[in-house]
């Protein structure tokens, strides 16, 4: 199910999600998300930015209450304030909706490009949020966090992408699975 669509589209060709999202002034989540699979469950997806410029993405996986819109999510946002090379910030966010940052829990800059894989475990009363280069070995970013500190009743799982700074956003999902 798309949430916050607009024009942005979602195709998928051989078993990739290619996903546009259409420039926007400020940080607009374009949303595809799923019913939340019975607890425990892993959340995982590994991206391909398409257009990686000066901090104008980001995208990630996240757990979200349908009831209030909240959403608290791991995803990937560019960062060129690290050096010239244009790095990735991994964070734990926690949206107020679509459109709203309430905090991060943890940000975490990385010295990386192509392809990086994000994690979400849920074991009933945690979640735990993880980042990997490999899909291999697992680096987990901060705490566990419980499940209902900022949702009452987490009831979807998704992903998402989303433009920054007026430009268009694309990005490639190559692996995606909740169970």
């Amino acid at each position: 199910t798309a949430v916050n669509q607009s024009t942005s589209t979602l195709t998928a060709t051989d078993g990739i999600l290619e996903i546009f999202a259409p420039a926007s002034a400020t940080r607009n989540m374009r949303i595809y998300e799923r019913a939340i699979p019975s607890t425990p469950y892993t959340l995982e997806a590994a991206f391909t930015l398409l257009n990686k410029r000066d901090n104008y993405m980001e995208a990630g996986i996240g757990v979200k209450d349908t009831g209030n819109g909240k959403s608290v999510a791991i995803r990937i946002d560019e960062d060129n304030t690290v050096d010239a090379n244009q790095n990735l910030v991994v964070a734990t966010t926690k949206y107020t909706n679509a459109t709203t940052v309430s905090a991060n829990y943890t940000q975490l800059n990385l010295v990386q490009s192509g392809m990086l894989w994000l994690r979400i475990t849920d074991n009933g009363t945690n979640l735990a949020f993880y980042y990997s280069t490999t899909g291999v070995a697992w680096r987990q970013i901060g705490s566990a966090v419980s499940r209902t500190d900022f949702l009452t009743s987490p009831t979807n799982v998704f992903v998402f992408l989303g433009p920054l700074m007026n430009e268009v956003a694309y990005m490639h999902v190559i692996h995606w699975k909740a169970e």
